[in-house]
């Protein structure tokens, strides 16, 4: 999944030097995830897929936040999502009882409402290659919620990605604010 971004981020390097931080973060994730085994291959087909749809929407995002000076195009985005995944949630309505579509409200507000607005708003204000770069953090969050919740051993070489991971977003994030900011559209930039 996380190719797609450190992709997106080596696509939008203008030099050698700004794909270097992505390079680092995806070596990263490599030590955090510990790749390895026998792979079922829909599975590895499935990862290229998420990689490519996480890509995507990093970079849709961008599009959407840079040509409107609000929320509409996000919001326009999630009613699109809404109804292309009707055919799957409308025939599981009837199963959900009340306490589970409590559940369904909370996840809507901070699983989508709070966390789209917040990345749409990341990506409008430091760009697609600086939130590609700290989309890797995700690994690294994994990684300390299975160590303090499940009570999981973090190997050197996880604890090494988790580093590289971190100070790859660090460094992307200091650099953009260190960047001058793109033009944000105006009312009269619009047809």
């Amino acid at each position: 999944m996380f190719l797609g971004p450190f992709v997106v981020a080596v696509a939008s390097a203008r030099a050698w030097r700004e794909a270097l931080l992505p390079t680092v973060g995806l070596a990263g994730v490599v030590l955090v995830t510990e790749p390895g085994g026998t792979d079922a291959w829909a599975g590895i087909a499935f990862g290229l897929l998420s990689a490519l749809a996480l890509a995507c929407y990093t970079l849709f995002a961008q599009r959407v936040g840079r040509a409107s000076s609000g929320l509409e195009g996000l919001a326009v985005s999630v009613c699109i999502s809404a109804i292309l995944l009707l055919p799957f949630s409308l025939p599981a309505a009837p199963s959900v009882n009340g306490y589970e579509w409590g559940l369904v409200v909370v996840s809507g507000i901070v699983g989508v409402a709070l966390a789209f607005t917040l990345d749409f708003q990341a990506v409008k204000m430091a760009g697609a290659k600086v939130v590609a770069t700290l989309f890797s953090l995700d690994p690294v969050m994994g990684a300390l919620i299975g160590a303090l919740a499940l009570a999981e051993r973090l190997s050197g070489p996880v604890l090494v990605g988790m580093g590289l991971i971190v100070s790859a977003g660090a460094v992307a994030t200091w650099r953009a604010e260190s960047l001058p900011a793109p033009p944000m559209p105006t009312s009269t930039d619009r047809p």
